[in-house]
């Protein structure tokens, strides 16, 4: 179970990316790829990321790790400020921070073996080679790679086994923080289930705190503790997993989970329609981002912004009108 206090704390975070130029040199403008979000991490939980393609899931994922660099806002990490990190002071946090890829096999060199990729993070952090070894040799046994088989290249090995070796990776530093995106979206069916209760299992086992990004619900409903709903740059809802699943606010959150694939022996939601197409983070609309494709959408929609309020004990909703 989670601690009370946060871990992470994100404060009217934003990122833009220059929209490049047309054909005659003029700029597209600034891709708000994340709009003001503002949420917090608590020790020893998983926070899940859900939205569709393209909302900037995996940028905001990337900011908290300082792999890119945001435009505004602060985040907080353990109690320092990380976005004031610099040079040999932000070097020495990143172990504490760490991310697993969805396709662990694209980020290794396919020329070194595997016990030298896993090696490598504390061969930075200039640790002895006889600690090394052992705790590369331990830790690929407890993500399920056999010590017999350290020696071989990444090509040898199958996407699953490639997955845990990239956990591996990512832990060997003994980070207290985890970004996994997207983990087991590129694996078998058969073979998501055993990586994600890998996860659960070294969490457990390590202390670890989650931010786990997805767009599969039925897996983030299997291993979130709370789930953070995301469109079009901004976070719309965010609460307790069992409690957004079972009555979610915002009439997003309600499309997403009523476009889930269900067992016959569920009972079926009543389809949410969303129309139109998702907006050009470029010209986003004015007020809520949504108000373009919501079903309930009134003229204080598209002239006001809602910000991200309480609704209940634990649940934060952007919307004039949940429920």
């Amino acid at each position: 179970m989670a601690d009370a206090g946060p871990l992470i704390e994100v404060r009217s975070l934003r990122k833009n990316f220059p929209g490049g130029a047309n054909a005659w040199g003029k700029s597209k403008g600034m891709v708000q790829a994340v709009a003001d979000v503002s949420f917090d991490i608590r020790r020893g939980e998983t926070l899940a990321l859900v939205g569709e393609s393209g909302c900037g899931k995996s940028t905001l994922g990337r900011l908290l790790l300082r792999l890119i660099e945001s435009t505004a806002g602060s985040i907080s990490f353990d109690g320092r400020d990380l976005t004031a990190m610099t040079g040999e002071t932000l070097r020495r946090a990143r172990p504490d921070f760490q991310l697993i890829f969805q396709d662990s096999g694209s980020a290794f060199n396919p020329r070194m073996r595997i016990s030298a990729i896993v090696e490598e993070p504390l061969r930075i952090m200039g640790k002895p080679a006889a600690e090394r070894k052992d705790k590369v040799l331990s830790l690929l046994q407890n993500v399920g790679i056999d010590r017999n088989m350290v020696d071989r290249f990444p090509h040898e090995f199958s996407g699953g086994q490639r997955q845990r070796i990239g956990i591996a990776r990512a832990l060997v530093s003994d980070p207290k923080f985890v970004v996994c995106d997207e983990p087991v979206s590129a694996l078998d069916v058969s073979i998501q289930g055993q990586v994600v209760n890998l996860l659960m299992d070294l969490q457990r086992d390590f202390g670890l705190t989650y931010l786990f990004v997805s767009h599969d619900l039925r897996v983030v409903r299997h291993v979130s503790d709370r789930v953070a709903v995301m469109y079009l740059g901004g976070i719309v809802e965010i609460g307790p997993c069992k409690e957004l699943y079972e009555r979610p606010r915002h009439p997003y959150t309600k499309a997403l989970l009523a476009a889930m694939p269900r067992k016959r022996r569920e009972e079926q939601p009543k389809p949410a329609f969303v129309g139109g197409d998702i907006p050009s983070a470029r010209n986003p609309p004015s007020g809520c981002r949504f108000h373009t494709r919501c079903p309930i959408a009134q003229p204080v929609c598209s002239q006001e912004r809602p910000s991200l309020r309480p609704d209940g004990a634990a649940h934060q909703v952007a919307c004039h009108f949940p429920d």
